[in-house]
């Protein structure tokens, strides 16, 4: 009976027939996990990846860009060669849900961790949040949908504009007295007030209401960005195909070169080495380090330049026709394995 049973779901799930499945081993097969967050995970970080991608593929639209950082301080770093030199990444994925709250905008939106970030580096970069969540919330109330309206109606020095950057202020007063990893936000002296008397900055840190006002200044709400599930498709038809002809490539290759530039990507995100404490310094005064050292070979590795970016499109439009790919580009010779030098002596 219960191989019968088995059979049973095996051909509901759609194993061929040539399957055994008698016995415990091919029942517990079917048997639902207990925590199944690993797919979603991943999903949510291919998602990061190919956000990514994007700006890579927008080196033909913004010729400053002269780098992307992978998976450092925040989701990624751009590098330009203008002001702003740099600006900070905070990629934030999720399925049905809008930043209706300061609160919600701080935590689940990261602008606390993003701000965090952003207080560490002596150059004040720019900042961006590209999420697929919209800023939500009335926008008579303080919410975040109020503040992205006076963000765009450059209305932040109005008393509307103070108001609603001392709640958020207050919102990530509130997660850093509870958080260990907030470093850089100094911790409220006092007592949190409640919600309804929020919009009064008196209080706050020294100091701190000037600086989150200067961040968010700073910061590009990017927040209409296409769900996980639709990105690609996105991705491949607004941007890929109209850069066809820029970049060199035929409408029909848009596909595969654009898997080609998600997977270099993917490369550099996937860098398995510790993270210095000391980036934002790495990255405002770069020649205090020596090339060999550790960090500087790190940042190489999760770096992602405009050369790799165009030798990704080549590769990727010569999959495309057929043509066989060389494992090493023209001219280049392959590394002498360890212990190589050796083996030639004896």
């Amino acid at each position: 009976m219960a191989g019968d049973a088995v059979s049973g779901a095996g051909q509901k799930h759609g194993l061929s027939a040539d399957v055994d499945l008698s016995g415990q081993l091919e029942l517990d097969l079917f048997l639902r996990p207990a925590e199944d967050a690993g797919a979603p995970t991943q999903g949510n970080y291919h998602c990061q990846t190919e956000i990514i991608a994007s700006y890579c593929l927008s080196l033909h639209t913004d010729t400053s860009i002269v780098k992307i950082i992978c998976e450092w301080q925040e989701d990624f770093i751009i590098v330009r060669d203008r002001p702003p030199l740099l600006e900070l990444v905070s990629v934030k994925h999720h399925d049905r849900m809008l930043y209706t709250t300061m609160k919600s905008l701080c935590d689940d939106g990261g602008i606390a961790h993003l701000f965090d970030r952003w207080l560490s580096y002596t150059s004040r970069p720019v900042v961006r949040l590209a999420s697929n969540t919209r800023m939500g919330g009335r926008p008579g109330d303080y919410t975040p949908r109020a503040l992205l309206d006076v963000c765009r109606a450059g209305e932040l020095d109005t008393p509307r504009g103070i108001a609603l950057i001392a709640h958020l202020a207050w919102a990530i007063m509130e997660m850093a007295a509870k958080s260990a990893t907030l470093d850089n936000i100094p911790r409220p002296a006092a007592p949190v007030p409640p919600k309804p008397k929020r919009h009064d900055p008196a209080g706050l840190p020294a100091g701190l209401f000037e600086m989150l006002l200067r961040f968010v200044r700073s910061c590009q709400f990017d927040c209409e960005r296409p769900a996980k599930r639709d990105i690609r498709d996105v991705n491949i038809r607004q941007i890929m195909e109209p850069a066809a002809g820029t970049l060199g490539f035929a409408p029909s290759a848009a596909a595969d070169v654009y898997k080609a530039v998600v997977d270099l990507v993917a490369e550099a995100s996937r860098d398995d080495s510790g993270r210095p404490v000391d980036l934002a310094q790495y990255l405002t005064s770069p020649g205090a380090y020596d090339p060999r050292s550790e960090i500087a070979q790190t940042v190489q590795r999760r770096t992602v330049s405009r050369e790799a970016v165009l030798d990704a499109i080549r590769l990727g439009t010569r999959r495309a026709v057929g043509d066989p790919v060389p494992l090493l580009r023209s001219g280049q010779t392959p590394p002498r394995a360890p212990g190589g030098h050796h083996l030639i002596e004896s």
